[in-house]
């Protein structure tokens, strides 16, 4: 089938892993399974082209564990993982893991919504910071990578916990936060009297 306006291919990497790609341009749509062996997560539901753009005949590729998605120019991507939907905005690129009753997400660029349902797990990951439900009602949460130090974190529906270096903060339903991140040494003595460097990590909020 020919596409005037996306592409959707799925191309070997690494082993069994594959990555999905999303791309402005014309071409045609092929979904081969690259991965032999791979455990299916989930499924590609939609792909269009800008946000008043038309919706792609694009529906049906499979995503599996392990999977990198990316979207390319002013296309989005929206899939079903274990149950969960994610939304990745244009210029995007995500790593994709199963985990019990739900899905693990690293971002590495770009901006992804994930909505889940009642007592559904999921984990979005980004500069070392984890983003995950608060509890087991439903919920709404996006990440936007800004750079290796700073993230937009939001949360649309139902509270999240934003975790980072063993420290935890609450982030109630409707709140926006723009993050900094702030990473050093600090030296810290062994049982042996030997002196390392221990990591640290802290984080500047600034809310909306």
């Amino acid at each position: 089938m020919l596409l005037s306006t996306a592409l959707i291919r799925i191309r070997a990497c690494l082993l069994a892993t594959a990555i999905v790609v999303v791309a402005s341009t014309g071409g045609q749509l092929s979904a081969a399974s690259t991965g032999r062996g791979s455990v299916a997560i989930g499924v590609v539901l939609q792909v269009t082209a800008s946000e008043t753009g038309p919706e792609l005949d694009s529906a049906g590729a499979t995503v599996y564990d392990g999977d990198r998605l990316e979207t390319e120019g002013t296309t989005t991507i929206r899939a079903i993982l274990r149950g969960l939907q994610l939304y990745l905005h244009p210029g995007t690129v995500t790593e994709v893991r199963g985990i019990p009753n739900g899905f693990s997400a690293t971002l590495l660029r770009g901006s992804a919504i994930v909505s889940s349902r009642q007592a559904q797990a999921f984990e979005l990951q980004s500069d070392d910071v984890i983003i995950r439900p608060a509890n087991d009602e439903p919920t709404i949460a996006q990440v936007t990578w800004v750079s290796p130090n700073e993230l937009i974190l939001s949360s649309h529906r139902g509270a999240i916990q934003v975790s980072l270096g063993g420290n935890t903060r609450l982030v109630e339903a409707g709140s926006s936060y723009h993050v900094l991140i702030e990473s050093g040494a600090r030296p810290r003595r062994t049982m042996e009297g030997t002196e390392r460097r221990a990591l640290r990590h802290a984080i500047i909020w600034f809310s909306f």
